[in-house]
Formats: structure tokens, C-alpha cells, sequence
């Protein structure tokens, strides 16, 4: 096949960002600089796509399709930590659009809703890293533990969403307070099934004092349905509330252009805005 003459017209390259793992977490090895560094390509017309389908939004596979095609040094997008998918998905965003971002903040005092230009890039700037190794101890047990994967984060969303959706099939229909009470059981049931299986697939080795060091995932899993409440809370705490924190600062302080009122507002990552 001769070459495409329209070939220099496909992507440009794009940015280098650094990523809150620096590269740890992966099974698969991700292709960094020799600083650290990973390349983001430019979105192209058919990535910018599948951000307009709303179930391929919500199962991930959008955002597994973008990182493959914009992001050729991560092999397996759905192990992404996710600490760094938001600085992932500002870099899409900054390859493809530039760093201004036009966002909306409403103001708290006088409920006046301003327009105005953000350059995104700001929080690029001061990314906080994850601590490599993140371990802690329980019971003379150390435990050793990783934030949630994109893919893990997907399920968590997914179930989320089909308990929205079953509180509200419960509150729309006619069916009687059993039957009601015996879905919202089984709804909770599945949350909580799902919420033990997430915490224990966040777990890499738990070490023993006796020089034993426990990797077998249904091991780990049986220790976490079965152990007490004070150790999962430990657990839990641990890894949704300081290996899951948000590595960028999407917080920025505004006027109000009506009361003159400062206060803060939130940039949202969902990329159903974020893109939009």
C-alpha cells in the first residue's frame, strides 16, 4: 500500500505529564521518559466520540478506547491508578484544546451563576506523588496496599448507578412495602459484596509476623468478608480516603461578578463535562 499522502495531517504530538504513580501500580510495564514523564497525543475527531455515548461512558469502555489510542504507553488502560486519571484526563484535554477551559461558578451567597476562562494547566503544576510504598500495620500484620484501578473505579460506578436506578424503579411503582424492602436488601447485599471485593483486589500482600506473606487473592478476599469491623474500617479508611486522594487541585477562588462575594469552586473531571 503507498503511503497515505494525507499522513502528516493525523496526529500531532501532543504533551508530557507527570503521573501521581510514577509508573508504579502497573502490571504492565508503561513506557515513561527519562524523566518520568508520559506522552498524551491529541484526541482525534473519532476519540472525541466515544465521549457522546452514554453507556460507553458509564461501563468505561470510552475512556479504555481514548487512553489506547492517545496514550501508546499505557498498555492496559483499566489498571490506570486512579489518582492518575485526572491528570490523565486534563492532559487529553490540554493535548487536544489547549489549556483554557471555559467553567461555570455559582455563587453560594447570591446563587449568580459567572462564566469564566480557566487555564487548566494550573493543575498540572503542583501534583502531589503517591507514597511508593504504601503499607500499614494491623495486628503485628503489615499490609501493602494500592489505590483503586480504573477498572475497579468503573465497577464501583456501575453499581452506584443500579442502586439510583432501583431506589427510583421502588419509588415510581405500586408494589407492596415487602417487596420493596426485600429489593433495596438485595440492592445493599450487592453493594456490599461489591465494596469487600474492591478493598480486598486493592490489596497486593498482607506480610505476616511469622514470615508469611499472603498474595492469593481469594485468601486475602475470605480474610476481608470474614475479619471485624474495626480492622476493615482501618483497611478501608487507608485506601479510599489516602491512597484514592485526588493528587490534582481542581479548586480555584472566584468573584462573584454580581455581590462581589469570594468563594470557591470545583472543576468536575466527569468527562462527559470535562469534554463536553
Amino acid at each position: 500500500m503507498s503511503e497515505n499522502p494525507l499522513s502528516e495531517y493525523f496526529k500531532k504530538p501532543g504533551i508530557y505529564v507527570k503521573l501521581p504513580s510514577e509508573g508504579n501500580y502497573y502490571d504492565d510495564d508503561i513506557n515513561l521518559t527519562s524523566t518520568g514523564e508520559i506522552e498524551i497525543l491529541p484526541m482525534s475527531a473519532k476519540d472525541e466520540m466515544q465521549f457522546k455515548s452514554p453507556d460507553a461512558l458509564l461501563n468505561g469502555e470510552s475512556l479504555v478506547k481514548v487512553i489506547t489510542s492517545c496514550i501508546p504507553g499505557i498498555k492496559n488502560p483499566k489498571e490506570i491508578p486512579l489518582p492518575d486519571l485526572s491528570v490523565i484526563l486534563v492532559g487529553l484535554r490540554i493535548a487536544t484544546y489547549g489549556s483554557e477551559m471555559a467553567v461555570f461558578a455559582t455563587c453560594m451567597k447570591c446563587e449568580n451563576k459567572d462564566e469564566l476562562t480557566y487555564d487548566i494547566s494550573r493543575m498540572l503544576d503542583n501534583i502531589n506523588l503517591i507514597t511508593t510504598e504504601n503499607t500499614i500495620s494491623i495486628k503485628d500484620a503489615i499490609i501493602y496496599a494500592k489505590p483503586y484501578t480504573l477498572n475497579l473505579h468503573t465497577r464501583a460506578s456501575i453499581s452506584a448507578f443500579e442502586q439510583s436506578v432501583l431506589m427510583t424503579k421502588i419509588d415510581s411503582t405500586n408494589q407492596s412495602e415487602e417487596e420493596s424492602i426485600k429489593q433495596l436488601a438485595e440492592g445493599y447485599a450487592k453493594i456490599t459484596s461489591l465494596n469487600f471485593e474492591l478493598l480486598a483486589d486493592s490489596i497486593i500482600k498482607v506480610v505476616l509476623p511469622n514470615d508469611i506473606t499472603v498474595t492469593d487473592r481469594e485468601h486475602i478476599r475470605d480474610w476481608i468478608v470474614n475479619t471485624d469491623k474495626a480492622t476493615y474500617d482501618v483497611i478501608q479508611h487507608f485506601v479510599v480516603n489516602t491512597l484514592n486522594e485526588e493528587k490534582v487541585n481542581n479548586n480555584f477562588q472566584h468573584t462573584c461578578s454580581k455581590c462581589n462575594a469570594e468563594f470557591s469552586s470545583d472543576i468536575d473531571f466527569d468527562p462527559t463535562s470535562f469534554f463536553g
